[in-house]
């Protein structure tokens, strides 16, 4: 998507809008970095438009929600297009966005000239029967203003048939939100397309005109993830249930292609039954006894549609690289088997058994089932108010919710395209059961060391851990995402979650705890938790390199200090209400910084990024306190800076041996996949060591900074 992802276009503004009137009412919806108007070359005159610069795109979401008057005057306001933008298919690929193509006899939507169609109009399916049309509106309301939004219900029996449509103003916000094919909404992932044109697919030698998107059934998800390069679609006809159309890509011509020839018809018209049938390959077998439940092979978290025809068992498509689950039929009865692990399957390997299930209702009894489940309740509140005992569980405190970089990441970065990685040995090598988990240490985090303080939980989890339950969220999730940082160019650079990005997160986990556990729940979890926000470091050692042209490093300093009050305002906005805010830390005497800048042979810390984190630090705790003044709620600066910097100067103090390089590898530069299981240098003892690898602290030295701070600030805040 070739827009400028933080830029507005402001059309329409009067002659007489200044640069500064852009800028003093953008404001409102964020910090804004710049603001320009178009004027004429020669007369110097307004040429009626101009555009406005933010630091982040979430900031971008909100100004685009709004209905706009400048001195008096309506505009226009959308995301600024760079000037080359062509609406061109990539040469690579038959499928794209919003548009089918088959090289015999397939199913095109294009327009004329071959170009992907611009519309105004987006079709989403694969929703949950359990979203409501407010839901549907909020989440699709943050990509630019709204003409009509509609969940697609049955006529007769009012229930929801698996898709709807949103019309905005704008064919600028259908590019916004089709940057990503996929999106999350009420629990579940669903695919957006460019709504088709009155003209319907049509098929190249005419015999079948759908004028509208697919339908999916309720038992039936979005085949196919995008690095596959290859999509998918169900048809439905009656009285087959449904068939699976493999829309195939150039690399990856995967799975059965079932095809009906069907007369033409109109949209709301009957659709009359399939006049042939047939299948490549042949049909599966007949069902297995009922009380098996077969292999379904997986997929990163999603459920792979299959055929679902009277009397057969239907089988997915071999898999190269990532499978799915798969519906299973058995006579009348029709189940939906979900993935129940979340890993890449080695060629050929369809997956691994399933728990052996006996689906006959006749093994149903309900009595002993509400015996087991009463007997089973008291266990598990017996088990409960012991580690209640054992814990020491503070109840003011209803969860945890973190967000920031590295220092608090948990696994969001696993399924990111990023390199910044870490879930793979020797990587958590001293976490419990030594399983490499996406932390960036040898054990655990800041995030799980205080979780575990506060007596919610060991570990905090990940929110985009896709075994995510509901009951997982009330004790608190980080949104932290390694390599992230407070400058949005930081997450762009590492394609990581920026900060601002994980506020849409964290909106979207607050419509969770309502959906599962109400109004009141949501209430508690805003007002009682306590909030941590670590960022800073990416910014300040990274970044910088590449704003040098813009700030110099006093002025940089201060302008990510101010991205972060701007932060603590949004999320205070959302709710938030006990908030605190870890300072930059002394990122110039990490390992890394030291072999790089430190002389060849002292090795000493670098002293400029030192500077710039302290000017970090001065501009912004007095800026948090006087947030803490005006605003309800607490808002604390944590100085974690001190605290570290006087382990480094004084290892010995705190029990450490080693200060100046990391436990993993020699501990120079190691970090991320050069910090692997093949590299023979590790040490073997990581608790003598304040860094675990080049840049990231061990468990040990993370706890000695929680055991030092925590209950300092939290007296503060309960």
């Amino acid at each position: 998507m070739d827009y400028d992802r933080f830029k507005l276009f402001v059309g329409g503004i009067g002659k007489d809008t200044s640069e500064e009137d852009l800028k003093q009412y953008f404001s409102r919806y964020g910090l804004v970095l710049g603001a320009v108007v178009a004027k004429d070359k020669v007369t110097g005159i307004s040429r009626g438009f101009g555009f406005v610069r933010y630091a982040n795109d979430y900031d971008v979401v909100k100004a685009l929600s709004g209905t706009h008057f400048i001195l008096g005057k309506p505009v226009d306001v959308r995301k600024a297009f760079r000037k080359h933008i062509l609406y061109q298919q990539p040469f690579s690929m038959k499928f794209l966005e919003g548009k089918v193509q088959q090289n015999n006899g397939g199913l095109r939507e294009m327009s004329s000239n071959g170009n992907i169609h611009r519309t105004k109009k987006i079709f989403v399916g694969g929703l949950s029967s359990n979203t409501t049309q407010e839901e549907f509106k909020s989440y699709f309301e943050r990509f630019g203003r709204t003409i009509d939004v509609v969940v697609m219900h049955d006529g007769v029996t009012n229930k929801p048939r698996g898709f709807g449509f949103v019309t905005y103003d704008s064919e600028d916000s259908v590019e916004f939100v089709m940057q990503s094919n996929f999106h999350e909404l009420s629990d579940k992932r669903v695919e957006v397309k460019r709504a088709i044109p009155k003209e319907g697919i049509q098929s190249n030698n005419g015999n079948v005109n759908v004028n509208v998107p697919p339908t999916y059934s309720s038992f039936q998800a979005t085949p196919y993830v995008p690095e596959q390069n290859g999509y998918g679609m169900v048809l439905q006809y009656p009285p087959v249930f449904g068939y699976h159309h493999s829309v195939q890509a150039v690399q990856y011509p995967y799975g059965y292609q079932f095809t009906a020839q069907v007369p033409n018809v109109s949209w709301n018209n009957p659709i009359m039954q399939p006049t042939g049938f047939y299948c490549a390959p042949p049909p599966p077998p007949p069902p297995p006894p009922s009380n098996t439940l077969g292999y379904p092979p997986y997929m990163n978290g999603f459920d792979l549609s299959g055929t679902s025809i009277p009397g057969y068992n239907p089988v997915p498509w071999p898999a190269t690289g990532d499978a799915a689950g798969v519906l299973i039929q058995f006579g009348k009865l029709k189940f939906d088997v979900h993935s129940q692990a979340h890993q890449r399957m080695n060629g050929g390997n369809m997956g691994i058994p399933l728990q052996n299930a006996n689906l006959e209702q006749k093994s149903y009894n309900p009595k002993k089932m509400m015996k087991l489940q009463i007997l089973w309740l008291a266990l598990v509140l017996i088990t409960v108010e012991a580690n209640a005992v054992k814990q020491g569980i503070n109840a003011t405190i209803p969860a945890l919710i973190v967000f920031g970089d590295s220092i608090m990441d948990t696994g969001n970065n696993n399924n990111l395209p990023t390199l910044l990685k870490c879930n793979f040995p020797p990587y958590g090598k001293d976490y419990p059961g030594g399983f490499a988990t996406g932390r960036f240490s040898d054990g655990r985090v800041p995030s799980d060391l205080i979780a575990e303080k506060l007596g919610l939980a060991k570990t905090l989890p990940a929110y985009m851990n896709p075994y995510l339950k509901p009951e997982d969220l009330l004790k608190g999730v980080t949104f932290a995402s390694g390599g992230t940082g407070y400058d949005p160019l930081t997450a762009k650079i590492m394609s990581v979650i920026s900060v601002w990005d994980q506020l849409i997160y964290f909106k979207e986990y607050i419509s969770k705890i309502k959906r599962h556990f109400g109004e009141e729940k949501a209430k508690e979890i805003l007002e009682h938790s306590f909030f941590l926000v670590v960022s800073s470091s990416n910014d300040l050692a990274h970044t910088y390199l590449a704003q040098a042209h813009r700030y110099d490093r006093t002025s940089y300093a201060n302008f990510l200090a101010d991205s972060a009050v701007h932060f603590v305002k949004e999320l205070h906005k959302l709710g938030a209400r006990k908030i605190g805010v870890f300072s930059a830390v002394p990122v110039g005497c990490v390992p890394l910084q030291r072999t790089v800048f430190g002389g060849f042979f002292t090795r000493g810390c670098n002293q400029p990024l030192n500077n710039m984190a302290k000017q970090f630090n001065a501009r912004l705790s007095p800026a948090l306190d006087s947030l803490d003044k005006e605003l309800d709620g607490v808002i604390l600066y944590i100085n974690v800076y001190d605290t570290l910097f006087d382990m480094i100067q004084h290892p010995k103090k705190y029990g450490f041996e080693v200060a100046d390089k990391g436990c993993c590898g020699k501990g120079l530069l190691t970090i991320s996949y050069m910090c692997n299981s093949l590299n023979p240098f590790t040490c073997s003892n990581s608790s003598a060591y304040i860094f675990w690898d080049s840049y990231h602290p061990t468990e040990r030295a993370y706890q000695v900074i929680v055991d030092n701070l925590l209950e300092k600030y939290l007296s503060k805040v309960y």
